[in-house]
This record gives structure tokens, C-alpha cells and sequence, in this order.
């Protein structure tokens, strides 16, 4: 998965849960972004929950190496 991509572009698009909280609404917002634009924050609450772990474990592992 390239830096310019985003989960959207690997996992296709969100899928809304049956309820709505601060949590989700996070993730949804960062699920469009590419993965160069994504915050550690970001990052770190994606990973926490284990939403594409497969595609983001390589760049996190990366950006905490530069």
C-alpha cells in the first residue's frame, strides 16, 4: 500500500455500524485520508482497534524508524 492511498482505496468504502459515537466517528474520518496525512493519533486509534492492521502496521513501523 503506497503513502498516497488510503484504507478506503484498500478495503473499499465505510461501512456505518448501528450506532454512532466519538470513537467511529474518528475512525470514518481517517478511513478517506491518505496514510502519509494520517496523525500518530490516528494511527494509533486505527491500530487499537484493529481496522486494517495489514495494511498499516508496515507504515507505522516505518514512520517510527524515521
Amino acid at each position: 500500500m503506497f503513502p498516497y492511498q488510503s484504507i478506503a482505496d484498500a478495503l473499499g468504502p465505510w461501512r456505518d455500524p448501528d450506532f454512532n459515537s466519538g470513537l467511529i466517528e474518528r475512525c470514518r474520518q481517517a478511513w478517506t485520508k491518505p496514510l502519509k496525512d494520517l496523525t500518530n493519533q490516528e494511527l494509533a486509534t486505527l491500530l487499537r482497534q484493529r481496522i486494517a492492521v495489514e495494511h498499516l502496521l508496515p507504515f507505522a513501523r516505518h514512520r517510527l524508524v524515521v
